[in-house]
């Protein structure tokens, strides 16, 4: 809420109620008080798209005080209830109210209770928002998605060192930059380091910067990453790669925030948040002396295990729906139309190189194919090539099945077959046939011009 709300008050003891507004109007709030049920539910229908906390007895002359949680739920509800009835407070809160506070209560109670209620309520808007902002690139609908949100949250709201796992191509990249802009750092500078691309002489004057003279061809003084990222976000990309002498200097940074550049006597400080993100179990890196221990535990705040794809395959559809936008933008053309077997193979596949993987193999399905259509004997062509794999790689699996040859020239026999027989059926005629087959009449054209089919239909 971006101001403050409307009190709502609900009381139908005059002294109390003119007291208490008394109170919140001396507080800042717009009040309107009510002794009656029924005129403040004719109030909240016309107020439904206000700032509003309404502040209830539960037992009212005309009715009890949980026929406004039936109401509406858009806004939060405080009940009174009389000393002694705590059980009215344990079922009040299990129906949906944001608080209870008994009688008696102090003007101090009361109004401690208010501002706690609606910063939570405030608190609980924004998290749908941030919500509604990572669904939209961090993307999932699975179980094994939806679990890391409160984790994500967490890592958004605090300012604590946040430790991503995960395979590559996982997405802890992508994940690390939406944990900058959307929290607090956000309007400050967000420096990538990857540990494992550089030496360990350039890693620390990454890091920590140099002084002018400090070594051979230091002709001038180099601001480290440390140093220029000040008030934002450090992430370190594969930090079990990262040298043991620098995971000294940096368990040193994290706890007091100061550090030197190469060759400097001066000590400088900077108020950087620390993400990492590893490809690695933390536990081996731990038991071979890759990662120290006591960095570790620095760094593993806030961990967030970001799960291979393989492990919620239910999610492969919409990173194909996702990236074919992308791509389609990128390309300037059509998005692509995929058979609709392709999903269904898709989600046998291991996907090794996870999300990143299903990216490039999008990419490259726009880059060689031109027409729109994408059909199943395509798809595994540009995949068997994006994983590595052989025409004939395959061909003992599928011999084992009854079959012969390998599975693009199985997928090219088979869709073959379907065309003339849909062209059979149809007579040639080509509109009829790609109604049948559930394709586009361009799409079968192509096929027909591709496998040379009944030219003359």
């Amino acid at each position: 809420m971006s101001r403050k709300p409307e009190i709502v008050l609900i009381e139908d003891h005059g002294l109390l109620r003119e007291s208490l507004t008394m109170l919140f109007r001396e507080g800042g709030y717009r009040v309107s008080s009510f002794e009656e049920l029924h005129k403040a539910r004719k109030h909240l229908v016309r107020k439904r798209d206000s700032d509003i906390l309404v502040i209830s007895d539960i037992r009212l002359p005309d009715g009890s005080g949980y026929e406004l949680l039936e109401q509406s739920n858009l806004y939060p509800v405080i009940f009174m209830t009389a000393y002694g009835q705590i059980e009215d407070a344990v079922e009040a809160i299990s129906r949906g109210a944001r608080d209870f506070i008994l009688k008696p209560f102090s003007n101090e109670e009361i109004m401690a209770r208010v501002k706690k209620v609606l910063s939570s309520f405030s608190d609980d808007e924004e998290s749908e928002q941030i919500k509604g902002v990572i669904s939209q690139y961090f993307i999932g609908e699975s179980e094994a998605i939806k679990r890391l949100q409160p984790y994500i949250l967490a890592a958004i709201r605090s300012d604590s060192t946040v430790l991503l796992t995960g395979e590559s191509g996982t997405g802890k990249n992508l994940l690390a930059r939406l944990i900058h802009d959307l929290g607090k750092r956000r309007d400050k500078p967000f420096q990538l380091v990857t540990c494992s691309s550089l030496p360990r002489t350039l890693i620390e004057s990454e890091l920590f910067g140099y002084e002018a003279g400090a070594f051979t061809g230091a002709e001038k003084t180099k601001t480290g990453k440390l140093e220029y990222a000040d008030g934002g976000t450090v992430f370190l990309d594969e930090i079990g790669e990262l040298d043991r002498e620098i995971q000294v200097m940096l368990l040193r940074f994290l706890q007091d925030k100061s550090f030197e550049r190469i060759g400097g006597n001066k000590t400088l400080h900077s108020d950087v948040r620390i993400i990492t993100a590893t490809n690695v179990d933390p536990g081996h890196a731990l038991e071979t002396g890759r990662l120290r221990e006591d960095l570790y535990y620095r760094l593993n705040v806030v961990h967030i295990p970001i799960p291979p794809l393989r492990e919620h395959p239910e999610d492969i559809e919409l990173y194909f729906k996702y990236f074919n936008k992308i791509f389609a933008r990128r390309f300037k053309v059509q998005p692509k139309v995929f058979a609709k077997e392709i999903i269904d193979y898709s989600r046998k596949l291991p996907w090794h190189g996870n999300i990143r993987e299903i990216e490039n193999l999008v990419e490259r399905l726009f880059a060689l194919y031109p027409e729109q259509y994408i059909s199943l004997a395509d798809f595994v062509d540009v995949q068997q090539t994006l994983a590595g794999e052989k025409p004939g790689e395959r061909q003992e699996e599928i011999r084992g099945q009854g079959l012969s040859g390998n599975l693009r020239d199985i997928l090219q026999r088979t869709e073959e077959k379907y065309i003339n027989e849909a062209l059979r059926r149809s007579h040639g005629n080509k509109s009829e046939a790609a109604r049948l087959l559930g394709v586009s009449r361009t799409a079968l054209l192509h096929k027909i011009q591709k496998y040379g089919l009944d030219n003359n239909s």
